[in-house]
Parts: structure tokens; sequence; C-alpha cells
């Protein structure tokens, strides 16, 4: 996926993989960087999100086979 550094809203969603309610939570609680542009335009930082998505990756266990 050739994604630009800064994401709209629906590509942020696609990213991540979560709905727009769920962009929403992750904003109001500041997980991720955004950038306003005016009243109702954001964009997000896609290098923001990777460094989400790798904070809340879970660790395979190892097997004790």
């Amino acid at each position: 996926m050739n994604l630009p550094t800064r994401l709209t809203a629906e590509q942020a969603e696609q990213y991540i993989g979560t709905t727009a309610e769920g962009l929403k939570r992750l904003r109001q609680r500041r997980a991720i960087r955004f950038y306003r542009h005016g009243h109702r335009s954001v964009s997000y930082d896609r290098e923001s999100i990777d460094q989400y998505l790798k904070s809340i990756a879970v660790e395979p266990m190892p097997r004790g086979d």
C-alpha cells in the first residue's frame, strides 16, 4: 500500500482497520498525531499511526515443544 505521509480520515481508518468512531477515540486520547485544517478537516500522521500500532502489538509467546 503506497500511502502519503499524511492520511485522510478514510485512509487512516482503512490503514488501522477501524471505524470513524474508533479513529475519533484515538484522536481524543491523543494516541496518534493529527493535524487540524480549519474547523472540520483533519489529517493523520502515518508515522504516528505506525508507532501506535507497534505499541499495541502483542508478541507471540515461545512454544515449549
